[in-house]
């Protein structure tokens, strides 16, 4: 187990999930934007899954081929547990290591991305969701804005601008939609975060 796994995993096993700072009962702007903008019902990635229950409300919604990855384990065991008896598939890795297998037409990250700081884990990233995402697909994204925190969970994160974003992904597509949103933590602490929507090119 690398130092990364055991750091989250650790994060989920010390405390009571409900209480971490990312936690919300249902990601209301996250499934808004799935409604909205994913090309079809069908595959869906969730990202750095971290326990939520977006996994749950799409195959609700109808989703039919639902992953979830998360570095943690115990965070994919209550996503998982969230779910029921819908089988989704549990993949246990680390994204800036981890070699997609398939392609997805939703790909989505809550997140994630933010605490990827070196540059070349960065391009990798970019080069993951290119090579993953179904032509026409959606990369859904959600990163702390610039006015959000400079640290999150003891770690260092990366705040993302919408100009910054369209540039460092135009190898993956268009930049199609923006917005901006407060989460509020279960303390009661405000985060800015910035959410993009990007739309894979066509080949």
């Amino acid at each position: 187990m690398s130092d990364l796994s055991q750091h989250w995993t650790a994060r989920y096993t010390d405390n009571d999930h409900t209480t971490l700072s990312w936690w919300t009962p249902h990601l209301q702007t996250s499934f808004r934007l799935l409604l909205e903008f994913a090309p079809s019902r069908h595959s869906l990635l969730d990202v750095g899954a971290g326990a939520s229950t977006l996994a749950a409300d799409a195959v609700a919604a109808g989703w039919t081929d639902v992953a979830i990855l998360d570095i943690a384990r115990p965070a994919l065991e209550i996503a998982r547990d969230a779910v029921g008896d819908v089988p989704v598939t549990l993949i246990e890795a680390d994204i800036r290591t981890w070699e997609p297998e398939r392609h997805f037409d939703t790909w989505h990250d809550r997140a994630t991305f933010h605490f990827l700081t070196d540059d070349h884990d960065v391009a990798r990233y970019v080069s993951l969701v290119r090579h993953a995402l179904t032509p026409g697909g959606s990369f859904i994204l959600g990163t702390f804005a610039p006015d959000g925190p400079e640290m999150c969970s003891g770690l260092p994160v990366r705040r993302w601008r919408p100009d910054d974003v369209n540039d460092t992904f135009a190898a993956v597509g268009p930049l199609v939609h923006h917005e901006t949103e407060d989460h509020i933590t279960p303390s009661g602490v405000v985060q800015s975060f910035n959410w993009f929507v990007i739309r894979r090119d066509q080949d």
